[in-house]
């Protein structure tokens, strides 16, 4: 029994090796691809003294950065764009809000002077009926006591 134990972990051991190896033969992979993708100099600056070399790589340095300078130019003014737009729309559909809540406003209060007119002639129907309705009952009051 020990001895099925001790090969299952020779097996084991050996995967292990077999995956470390796989891994390091990927990594050497990765690192040759990486190298391959950086940009050799030009055959004729290659061969050149080194103060042109210098010069023609403070030359693809100075380049590279104008052009990322320009980029985020170009980003930053396409930020600020949409920023804009959209304050813009925001605006807009704040200005329709308010003119919504303004028109809203005008007609409540109209509805409000209407009540309130409304009211005023419910007042004076009801006192012209408490009048009418007193005025009978007197005139039926002195109609029976025989003083009509």
């Amino acid at each position: 029994m020990k001895r099925g134990i001790h090969n299952r972990l020779k097996l084991f051991s050996g995967h292990q090796n077999c995956v470390r190896k796989s891994l390091s033969a990927g990594l050497l992979l990765i690192s040759l691809i990486s190298v391959q993708a950086v940009d050799p100099l030009p055959e004729h600056i290659e061969n050149a003294s080194e103060e042109v070399r210098n010069a023609y790589i403070e030359r693809l340095a100075k380049e590279s950065l104008e052009e990322k300078i320009e980029v985020g130019k170009e980003r930053h003014e396409q930020r600020m764009r949409f920023k804009n737009e959209t304050i813009q729309h925001m605006r807009s559909e704040a200005e329709e809000r308010i003119k919504v809540i303004r028109k809203a406003r005008e007609e409540s209060e109209l509805l409000a002077v209407d009540a309130d007119e409304a009211s005023r002639t419910n007042l004076f129907v009801y006192a012209m009926c408490i009048l009418l309705l007193g005025g009978m009952l007197y005139y039926r009051k002195q109609a029976r006591s025989g003083g009509l």
